[in-house]
């Protein structure tokens, strides 16, 4: 599922999922069938892994990043109790454990109430709520895409017509800004994180929720290099710069989720 996804997202082969990668190579044992010498090349060049026929159990225990020592030192790095079962969780999800042990992790799923007995069934058309007043619609053109966005901002003024909004045309990955100067854009939400001339943002390509940092601030990157990462569709994607400069700003905790175009962190570029 992972490698179609991708195959379908990136285009056939542009992008091998690490997984998917790891097992045509043989990092989790022999395949059923050999597999296609032409997806193996690729994977061996895209992951930087060479094909190997040694046991992946030999492998893992070779590996210093795996196995109890690894899940404890991990687990004092975040003072977090080393217990059998905190060890378990460590080793087998790495950072997504950490986050849910400190208590971070953020619920996906929807619970439904049960209804009260005496109360009247409500039908669909009462659930939805009234809609305010004071709502403004815009047409939004982010990195060649066009969004229908609405806002509801109690201290927003009054507005004649509709709004546009449009990127800043001196960075193509830069901050929405709009030409009617009474709109305010909330700078404290990521996904709308101002940049101003000389910075870069650096944002998640698709919705997922932020693993980790690879960098941190005052670290000097190079364009298209890995600055975070996060999970998305049950996969592991790597975030990379925009630009060559200094990271100045993280703007999201590892754990919190995602919206596409939501910005990770800020890059000062001169």
């Amino acid at each position: 599922f992972q490698q179609a996804f991708n195959n379908t997202m990136a285009g056939p082969w542009e992008k091998i999922a690490e997984g998917y990668g790891k097992m045509v190579l043989g990092y989790f044992g022999r395949t059923p069938v050999p597999p296609d010498p032409e997806i193996v090349a690729l994977a061996e060049k895209q992951l930087g892994l060479e094909p190997t026929s040694r046991s992946p159990r030999v492998m893992n225990d070779e590996n210093p990043a795996k196995g109890v020592a690894a899940a404890e030192t991990l687990l004092q790095e975040n003072g977090l109790p080393i217990s059998p079962e905190n060890i378990f969780i460590a080793a087998t999800c790495k950072e997504k454990g950490v986050i849910f042990l400190k208590g971070e992790a953020v619920e996906n799923i929807r619970k439904k109430k049960p209804e009260d007995s005496g109360e009247k069934k409500k039908g669909y058309a009462d659930s939805i709520p009234a809609k305010p007043k004071n709502i403004r619609a815009f047409d939004v053109y982010v990195d060649e895409e066009y969004f229908k966005v609405e806002v509801n901002d109690p201290n927003l003024p009054a507005l004649s017509g509709p709004g546009k909004l449009f990127p800043d045309p001196r960075h193509r990955n830069s901050a929405l800004h709009t030409r009617t100067d009474s709109f305010r854009i909330d700078t404290a939400d990521p996904t709308y994180a101002q940049t101003r001339k000389g910075e870069a943002a650096v944002r998640a390509p698709l919705p997922g929720i932020l693993l980790r940092y690879e960098k941190k601030v005052k670290d000097k990157v190079k364009a298209g290099e890995v600055v975070a990462v996060i999970e998305a569709m049950k996969m592991n994607n790597n975030i990379y710069s925009p630009s060559d400069g200094e990271i100045t700003k993280m703007l999201v905790k590892p754990g919190k989720s995602l919206d596409k175009g939501s910005v990770l962190c800020i890059i000062k570029t001169s």
